[in-house]
């Protein structure tokens, strides 16, 4: 399936979950690459980045947009390139640089969108995109949320082990996705369908090795210790790739950054126990974003 295709399959599926604020899907360009990204609300309002996981798209949100287009943001939802409806070609894995590639093109979105300043919201995989977008265009963020990862934060050989160790960890079979925990497999049948159907929703699949293609995933270290960018970091009890005390310590090697935990989700909090993802965040804004993000001057 070619663009086109995809991003009206991606318009069917985010039309069946009935959205009350609507959506509208766009296309830019940036460096080159037709890049996709969906919008919720009214632009006026004050912006949320939403940056899927590795094995998402724009559509990974679709059970936070309506929260907070509610409560006046403006939500943009991207498909980074080689996700979603934005371009896969396998010549663009040259020169792509991972987290700095990303973030450039999360800039692009809020470029098309006339935005100066934005909250990113970043997923697993894609907190590179976010760490590298705040020490890139620091002026072009207003804070990070990072959820259930520390992508883009260096790691010690013992951070290391661990993930490694994490990640070879058995997973029980009768659960097909290891994003979900089983208590929410086993109790949310037809969410888990739908959270399998938007992986689906990728043009290339999980069979792209992007793993391989992300050249620098970390911002270096004395670079990482100048984000004055407030953060938010959100861990979960039952993640099999990011476990609370790693988080707990990226969080304490950022200047502004605190911790949530969330006892009873998987990898995915934000789509597992949206209400509580959802308030805090929003409670986090209020008490440590500054008020200035609330502005809209940039101009083209």
């Amino acid at each position: 399936m070619d663009s086109d295709g995809t991003a009206a399959a991606q318009e069917r599926f985010l039309a069946a979950r009935g959205l009350k604020h609507g959506f509208t899907s766009n296309f830019t360009s940036a460096a080159g690459v037709r890049f996709h990204y969906l919008t919720v609300g009214n632009p006026e309002d004050p912006c949320l980045v939403f940056i899927h996981g590795g094995s998402g798209n724009c559509c990974s949100w679709w059970r936070n947009f309506d929260f907070f287009a509610d409560r006046s943001f403006y939500c943009v939802a991207v498909d980074l390139r080689f996700y979603g409806a934005s371009s896969s070609s396998d010549d663009l894995c040259n020169g792509f640089t991972g987290g700095e590639t990303f973030a450039k093109d999360v800039i692009a979105a809020l470029d098309a969108e006339h935005v100066d300043k934005a909250v990113l919201l970043c997923q697993s995989l894609t907190g590179c995109a976010a760490l590298f977008a705040a020490a890139n265009f620091p002026d072009r963020v207003a804070g990070v949320v990072m959820c259930n990862t520390n992508r883009g934060i260096p790691r010690d050989e013992e951070d290391e082990a661990l993930a490694g160790a994490l990640a070879l960890a058995p997973w029980p079979s009768q659960w097909p996705v290891r994003g979900l925990s089983p208590r929410f497999q086993e109790a949310e049948g037809q969410l888990t369908q739908l959270f399998l159907d938007v992986r689906a929703l990728n043009q290339k699949g999980l069979g792209h090795d992007l793993e391989s293609a992300c050249k620098r995933r970390t911002v270096p270290a004395d670079r990482l210790g100048l984000l004055a960018h407030p953060m938010l970091m959100l861990s979960s009890g039952h993640d099999p790739f990011f476990s609370r005390a790693m988080l707990e310590k990226s969080a304490q090697s950022l200047a502004l950054c605190e911790l949530v935990h969330v006892p009873d989700c998987g990898h995915s909090v934000y789509f597992e126990d949206p209400a509580v993802f959802n308030q805090t965040v929003e409670d986090w804004i209020a008490r440590c974003v500054p008020g200035h993000f609330k502005s809209s001057s940039f101009a083209m």
